[in-house]
């Protein structure tokens, strides 16, 4: 191959891998965009029901949660244990009614937190899910555009043995390799 072929060549494979590079870009942009909004369209198809438990679980987990909680508790005690003479006692020690709201205000908490748990884990499962198929399409390309540079080392006449962009070039078995991991994690 003369050297106006070879810069033909070179001058075509840029612009190639330039256009490939610029729709690449493109389609990740596209990608972070869908990865942004994955949780707003979820969001948006909240039930009522999950609506509330989300409500219930964010402002649940806060300071101003726990401050009213022990404001309230102090104030029930101190009424109930007559520290207070000019309340009447309504709940006498051992506080039966008291223990009672604690319990249930405990049961209705970890319901909702459950709640607003199992949707995130359903979200993150999708996520999950997609993160895969975009990781197995993206092998598939790689894999590609390395058998494509084979050729053109090849067409080239670039005789230079690579062991292992012969073993990268190979498709990966998804089933060996979740088999690799099972065995690892045990």
């Amino acid at each position: 191959m003369n050297s106006y072929d070879r810069n033909k060549l070179t001058e075509t494979l840029g612009h190639v891998l330039g256009a490939i590079s610029n729709h690449k870009a493109e389609q990740m942009e596209q990608s972070r965009e869908a990865y942004r909004t994955f949780k707003a369209k979820a969001n948006s198809h909240r039930t009522p029901t999950q609506k509330i438990a989300d409500f219930v679980t964010t402002r649940s987990g806060t300071f101003a949660f726990l401050t009213i909680n022990v404001l309230f508790f102090t104030c029930w005690v101190l009424v109930n244990s007559g520290a207070l003479p000019i309340f009447p006692i309504f709940d006498p020690f051992p506080f039966v009614m008291l223990t009672t709201i604690v319990s249930l205000e405990a049961i209705i908490l970890a319901i909702f937190v459950l709640m607003s748990q199992s949707r995130e884990a359903d979200i993150a499962d999708l996520r999950e899910e997609v993160d895969f198929q975009v990781n197995v399409q993206a092998e598939h390309e790689i894999t590609k555009c390395l058998e494509m540079l084979q050729e053109i080392q090849q067409h080239l006449g670039i005789q230079k043995p690579d062991s292992e962009l012969t073993e990268m070039t190979e498709t990966l078995n998804a089933e060996q390799i979740e088999e690799r991991v099972k065995k690892e994690v045990e």
